[in-house]
């Protein structure tokens, strides 16, 4: 799953980072980077328009792998894999289980104000 989003991602990280120094998460479906976004669920709206609820990866361009010797012995009990992603549907229910006023937007770079209840 995500074979092919994941070698699109390694091969276009560097360039990504590059044009978005203040990170972000990009979303790939194929070979095809749609854009990227400053927060994940501005990424998901996003990807679900252009794909609708077929499968795409929303992954952070900044993620970092954790060095988990740091956590000494407890680190045998720590499962990480730095290619985790959760799928669409996991996404949008995440997504629909918090309040639409409560989640504040940043679209390209603008702030949008939650709507008042």
């Amino acid at each position: 799953m995500f074979e092919i989003e994941l070698a699109t991602y390694h091969k276009n990280l560097e360039r990504l980072r590059e044009e978005n120094p203040l990170g972000g998460f990009v979303v790939i479906k194929g070979d095809e980077i749609l854009d990227v976004w400053l927060n994940d669920l501005d990424a998901l709206k996003e990807g679900v328009k252009a794909y609708g609820r077929i499968q795409f990866m929303i992954k952070n361009i900044n993620e970092k792998p954790i060095n988990i010797s740091a956590f000494g012995s407890a680190s045998t009990k720590i499962e990480y894999n730095s290619d985790a992603h959760l799928t669409l549907d996991d996404k949008i229910k995440t997504a629909l289980k918090k309040e639409k006023n409560e989640i504040p937007s940043l679209i390209h770079g603008g702030y949008t104000e939650p709507s008042p209840v």
